[in-house]
């Protein structure tokens, strides 16, 4: 393959496509964020980061490029809602999953429940 100029078209080409491939799933993820959290404003951050370093030669004259690309992503964090918890005797932190308001409410038993209450 021929010689490159490191270019943001250039970066297709780099590790074998493998920041091109990794950038686009991170823009994918992304979008399928917004689309799973319409309500969550907060940005989706795509980075790419080209980490530049010199190399000396023998003398300590510069004499060529080191580089890396590092592609990352930052979503908004997943949050549920607040759950009122109870510790029981045991230790353990008591939560009731269809009243999350309040540990203490009781739920009535449905007929596919049977066993349960």
């Amino acid at each position: 393959m021929a010689k490159q100029n490191l270019s943001l078209g250039g970066l297709r080409t780099i590790d074998g496509g493998l920041v091109n491939a990794a950038i686009n799933d991170k823009v994918r993820a992304a979008v399928a964020d917004c689309k799973d959290r319409p309500g969550e404003a907060k940005p989706r951050k795509v980075v790419l980061t080209l980490e530049i370093c010199p190399v000396a030669d023998q003398r300590g004259k510069f004499d060529r490029l080191s580089t890396a690309c590092v592609v990352s992503s930052k979503f908004p964090d997943m949050r549920s809602i607040d759950y009122d918890m109870r510790v029981t005797a045991e230790g353990d932190a008591e939560f009731e999953e269809l009243s999350p308001e309040d540990a203490g409410q009781g739920s009535l038993p449905l007929p596919h429940d049977k066993g349960k209450a």
